[in-house]
């Protein structure tokens, strides 16, 4: 009878192990940060063939695959130009991408409007390479329900490599050198053009279109960040929130809107807390 008991006891802790290894290889898969061997098996396999911007590539089926969650800086190919960082986003994805065996996990919806497959984009090691975009400062959020799986990850990710400063980041203070810095009580000399205004924001709010940034009270007369709702889908923070009593640094046009200046932002990594 002993020994029946101790057989069952360790029956019982065996099945106990195998529920509490398989529970945490779950919940490294579910983090989106990297999968396992075993999971990787479980994905469609492609090989990439073409690498037409940051987060856009083409499989060897023919396939343009836009990558979840991540937006990197456009190239303007007609114009032969790109947004600050475009290019070396570009290399990056060519890098760890070209002629390299990927798995796709698709996303809730499977394609986009323009006919792309929208996925997830592991690599060989099991790292998930649209976070690697994010936490390498080569790529703001992008979030379009459904696919927002991995939402939470994603920002930790890009609010991290904000504050650090790094890749896309840093556009603000590489361009100080090439660009007027003012002060924000000072923007009406710059109507219609390029700045970088520096100040504190002392109030905040948001409409059913906008979110508003104030420099002062009088803000029916003074500058105000306008980023509007539409856009804050490329946002890691709740800019009413995260800028609100904090010392900016914002680039973008000097506009006249009703009488008062304003700036609008529609690029996170052209609006920085010091």
């Amino acid at each position: 009878m002993k020994k029946s008991n101790k057989f069952f006891n360790l029956i019982i802790c065996l099945i106990s192990f195998l529920l509490l290894f398989s529970s945490v290889g779950a919940a490294l898969d579910n983090s989106g940060l990297k999968v396992s061997n075993d999971n990787l098996k479980s994905l469609k396999t492609t090989v990439i063939k073409k690498i037409i911007d940051g987060d856009t590539i083409k499989a060897s089926n023919g396939e343009t695959i836009r990558l979840i969650g991540v937006d990197t800086p456009e190239i303007f190919w007609d114009k032969g130009t790109a947004e600050f960082y475009g290019y070396k986003a570009m290399k990056f994805t060519r890098k760890n991408l070209l002629n390299k065996k990927v798995y796709l996990r698709y996303g809730q919806k499977k394609r986009d409007d323009y006919g792309r497959v929208l996925a997830y984009i592991y690599l060989e090691n099991g790292e998930l390479f649209n976070i690697k975009l994010l936490n390498s400062g080569y790529a703001h959020l992008m979030t379009v329900a459904p696919n927002t799986k991995y939402l939470d990850n994603f920002t930790n990710e890009v609010v991290k490599s904000r504050a650090e400063g790094s890749g896309i980041w840093s556009q603000i203070k590489q361009l100080e050198k090439e660009i007027p810095v003012v002060s924000w009580d000072e923007v009406k000399k710059y109507y219609g053009k390029k700045v970088i205004v520096e100040g504190k924001i002392i109030n905040t709010y948001q409409s059913d279109k906008v979110v508003f940034l104030n420099f002062s009270k009088n803000y029916n007369e003074t500058l105000t960040v306008v980023i509007f709702n539409n856009d804050l889908n490329k946002f890691a923070i709740q800019p009413e929130k995260f800028f609100l009593n904090k010392k900016i640094k914002v680039m973008g046009i000097i506009k006249k809107y009703e009488g008062a200046p304003e700036i609008i932002v529609e690029n996170p990594s052209t609006i920085l807390s010091e």
